[in-house]
């Protein structure tokens, strides 16, 4: 008897020091959770990705209520895709219509269709045995056209990924595309110094285009679709009758090298400038030169027409911006803010915020009505920004960087909202899809990178999903 009350009171004791060494343990593992908790927050802005693999094992270490703070915190990050399928660098890039898919040209001779969604290349474009220098889709999201230094310029199917038809006739390599708005002609330009204009059904050339003396950079149509633009390194913009394909008189007036091409979409005007420090407006239907814009003491980078054609905004080599009055030519306002070159400006979508960026390493946000600036968007001496994209609300700035980063402003708070790590090299290209909800950029590491804003899920170093508890 004395035994085995002896052997229970050993029992109870040692089921004592049992559950002491149980609850030592559970203390010992919300401790650890709470510190991986706290370091992913400190990583949150700066590392994003690992700051959601700290989240994650903290709240598998521990269900604390930091842990699972930490997991809503990196639930609300921007989603990053990784589209590492390229292997050389990515040249192009542009979204469908409708958002749905994203096609990137690379240095590796492909061009390639994903699935914004998903992350995913849907197809592979293989025909390509040069480099894709650019990819465009036709406005009915059918057709995407490639064009490439090995002289030819291609048209697939968006749906299979099949090549329709090959256009060979170029001799040298095609570097610039566009659609007709009602998708049934393209423009290809070329470094043979000629535009070649394709019906885009039968795969058959409507005319060459020829008058450049060197390459053709840049090709536009006109709302409309009746007139095509070309712009060369040969200093000229010239206009051609789509129907006809006859050239108009050609916009000679630059006296170096055009940087830049802007139609306005309102009212058939066309905008220009270029080393020669000067921007030029033409009347498109007539080819005619409109106004001169003079004042810049530099080169002119960058322009831009408001969303409702009345305002033209440039920017500079001399670190102005300056707004102009489509209507008269008259200068409005020298905008000066910048220590540096300009490289970008955008008008938000109401017109009412004009953006600039340059290698300044900051972005001004400047009052359209009253030409003050807003606010001032900075965040490191290495931030020297040459491209930029409000979403479709202007709610929100996206500005790349030559130092790797892109960064998501809130354009009312002038915040900071985000800043999106991945590429190992400048990001050159930001564009929103139509939508607004996803971003795209590109850069000089052979990547592009999609990213979704609001995410419901993380995603992990392995590629798969984790779904956080709510």
């Amino acid at each position: 008897m004395i035994l085995a009350t002896l052997l229970a009171l050993a029992l109870v004791a040692g089921g004592g020091a049992i559950w002491q060494w149980q609850r030592a343990d559970a203390r010992g593992e919300a401790a650890s959770s709470r510190q991986l908790a706290t370091k992913a927050g400190a990583l949150l802005s700066t590392n994003p990705d690992v700051a959601s693999l700290l989240a994650i094992q903290a709240y598998r270490t521990s269900p604390t209520s930091e842990s699972v703070e930490g997991l809503h915190n990196a639930a609300a990050l921007p989603l990053r895709l990784h589209l590492p399928a390229h292997t050389g660098t990515v040249w192009s890039v542009a979204f469908s219509p409708d958002g749905i898919t994203l096609a990137t040209g690379s240095w590796d001779t492909t061009a390639r269709l994903w699935d914004v969604a998903a992350g995913t290349t849907r197809h592979e474009l293989t025909d390509h045995t040069g480099v894709v220098l650019s990819v465009a889709f036709s406005p009915d999201g059918r057709t995407l056209a490639t064009g490439s230094d090995d002289k030819k310029a291609g048209l697939w199917n968006v749906a299979d990924g099949k090549l329709r038809n090959t256009l060979p006739d170029h001799t040298d390599a095609v570097g610039s595309l566009a659609f007709s708005p009602d998708s049934g002609a393209l423009a290809a330009g070329s470094a043979d110094n000629t535009v070649r204009l394709w019906d885009v059904l039968t795969a058959t050339s409507r005319a060459t285009l020829t008058g450049h003396t060197d390459t053709v950079q840049s090709v536009a149509f006109s709302p409309d679709g009746r007139t095509l633009a070309t712009g060369s390194k040969d200093t000229t913009v010239r206009f051609w009758d789509v129907a006809t394909g006859q050239k108009h008189a050609p916009l000679n007036g630059h006296t170096d090298v055009v940087n830049a091409v802007a139609f306005s979409s309102r009212n058939g005007i066309l905008a220009t400038g270029g080393d020669d420090k000067t921007v030029r407006l033409w009347d498109v239907a007539k080819g005619k030169v409109l106004h001169i814009l003079k004042g810049h003491t530099g080169r002119v980078n960058a322009l831009a027409f408001s969303p409702d054609g009345s305002t033209l905004a440039t920017g500079s080599d001399d670190t102005t911006v300056r707004l102009w009055d489509v209507a008269t030519g008259a200068e409005r306002a020298k905008l000066a803010g910048h220590s540096d070159v300009v490289a970008s400006v955008v008008f938000s979508p109401d017109r009412r915020t004009l953006a600039t960026g340059g290698r300044d390493a900051t972005v001004l946000l400047w009052d359209v009505a009253t030409h003050k600036i807003r606010g001032k968007l900075a965040d490191t001496d290495e931030m020297s920004v040459g491209a930029m994209a409000f979403d479709s609300d202007g709610g929100t700035l996206a500005t790349a960087s030559t130092d790797s980063i892109v960064r998501l402003w809130d354009v009312h708070t002038q915040a900071m909202s985000k800043k999106l790590t991945g590429h190992d090299g400048p990001v050159y290209s930001v564009v929103f899809s139509p939508h607004g909800d996803v971003l795209a950029t590109g850069s000089d590491d052979s990547t592009v990178l999609l990213w979704k804003e609001r995410a419901a899920y993380l995603q992990d170093g392995s590629g798969g999903r984790v779904c956080p508890s709510r």
